[in-house]
């Protein structure tokens, strides 16, 4: 910014400079055509008084002019070529000839003030005459040549005074212009980037429910058009990929739900037919199970399915969701005996929601407290009521969790390091069903890991919506 100030300063004296050398011609040529009348006849009597009226001439003829506060320094040359004093003989005989240039005769070329720029001419016309003491005018009439000079120091003293204010004031003019240079860079890149924060804030807003009918983007500028166009038809193609993905997953897990359930009874018949405790009837129990475990992975996915295409069917009605904790929370320490079950539930606490999809949720919950627990560890229900929402939280004991789990808790299919050796039974599906389900009841459900060593689950939905 400094640089484009002080640039700024270095044109605009060539341009300033050579615009008053030639407004000061052409005011001098101006004031000899007009007031040369005071100058007919001349003789050393009446010389003071022709200089007198010549220059009032002159100045109520350029007033408020730039040459008129430089008059009375200026040398007046009578019609025979001689000084109103005689000490300006010399300029006005042109015996001074080398340090005098006259404006008419040195005009600016043609080709310059026809094709070079105006800096170039300015700057030619300073760097002309600055090179001479005087710089004159003067007019041809029937008694002489009357004449006007002026020294070119006075000019460039001018000069000198308009850059020294200039100068005084730019301490308190430069915060101004940084202020406006900031408040203008701004508003510039404010509105240029627009288009940039509808595209961001629609970006922001999509979801695989609502790629179809995502916010509407318009092109402010022609530039972005490209862009909004890419970004319409990625949504578009998105929402069509999603829609593949979805009917696939829902068909599939559909159609394999029968060829599996015939599988499932035709191994049980296998089983209760073969000889106890053979062999082939072990194998055909672990087939039984590895069926009975493509069956739920089928069912999980299909609800999964009808749950990102916004078909799940809710029936709702009063779910006692205090009084089912209360019988989870105690069955749980008949049935796990190696952990200990600490319950802080409020009564009454009614959910108005599908209550098998509500069991589902509160029962993978559950299991999943159980499963990544450690031994002799604990598990925690706390159900707080607030005023048309509840709180329930399920916490558990573990033996610590990475940061990829506390990140992807709730991706299909992830499972943690002991899962994926099979070591604890599951299909990384459960709590991805759990989030559905809250999301369905317009509830929120959290993962949280503390220093600890406690993973909590936490379940926040309104008991009617």
């Amino acid at each position: 910014m400094f640089i484009v100030i002080f640039a700024n300063r270095y044109l605009a004296k060539f341009l300033v400079a050579g615009e008053i050398y030639s407004t000061t011609g052409r005011e001098m040529k101006l004031g000899v055509q007009s007031c040369s009348r005071f100058l007919n006849p001349l003789n050393a009597l009446n010389a003071l008084n022709a200089r007198t009226d010549f220059l009032e001439c002159y100045e109520v003829l350029n007033k408020n002019s730039l040459t008129s506060h430089m008059a009375d320094t200026m040398v007046i040359c009578g019609p025979d070529g001689h000084g109103l004093f005689p000490a300006d003989d010399d300029v006005c005989s042109g015996t001074s000839r080398g340090t005098t240039t006259w404006f008419d005769d040195n005009p600016t070329p043609h080709w310059m003030s026809a094709f070079t720029p105006t800096f170039v001419m300015r700057a030619w016309l300073r760097s002309y005459y600055s090179g001479f003491e005087w710089m004159g005018v003067k007019e041809q009439s029937a008694n002489g040549h009357p004449a006007m000079l002026v020294r070119t120091r006075e000019i460039e003293g001018f000069l000198d005074a308009i850059w020294q204010i200039r100068d005084n004031h730019l301490i308190y003019v430069l915060p101004t212009i940084f202020l406006l240079i900031g408040f203008v860079g701004f508003w510039l890149i404010r509105a240029v980037l627009e288009p940039v924060k509808h595209l961001e804030s629609s970006f922001q807003s999509l979801t695989p429910e609502s790629l179809a009918a995502g916010k509407e983007v318009r092109a402010q500028y022609r530039e972005f058009e490209t862009i909004i166009g890419l970004y319409k038809d990625m949504c578009v193609r998105l929402d069509e990929s999603f829609h593949r993905v979805k009917s696939f997953t829902s068909h599939a897990s559909h159609e394999l739900k029968t060829p599996l359930t015939i599988l499932r009874g035709t191994a049980e018949r296998l089983i209760t037919e073969l000889p106890t405790g053979s062999d082939v009837q072990i194998m055909a129990g672990s087939v039984a199970g590895e069926v009975e475990r493509l069956i739920s992975i089928s069912d999980q996915l299909l609800l999964l399915s009808r749950a990102d295409a916004n078909a799940l069917v809710l029936q709702r009605q009063d779910f006692h969701l205090s009084d089912f904790l209360d019988e989870l929370a105690d069955d749980a320490v008949v049935f796990e005996k190696s952990l200990t079950i600490h319950k802080n539930i409020a009564p009454g606490v009614v959910w108005h929601c599908d209550s098998v999809l509500a069991k589902q949720l509160i029962h993978n919950l559950y299991t999943n407290a159980v499963k990544y627990n450690v031994p002799r560890g604990r598990i925690e229900f706390k159900l707080r009521r607030h005023q048309d929402s509840f709180e329930l939280r399920i916490i558990n004991s573990s033996a610590g969790v990475s940061r990829e789990l506390s990140e992807r808790a709730f991706d299909r299919f992830y499972r943690g390091d002991a899962s994926r050796a099979r070591s604890v039974d599951g299909l990384g599906l459960g709590l991805s069903i759990c989030l559905e389900i809250a999301k369905a009841h317009h509830g929120k459900l959290t993962f949280a890991w503390d220093d600890a060593s406690r993973v909590t689950l936490t379940l926040r939905a309104p008991t009617h919506f």
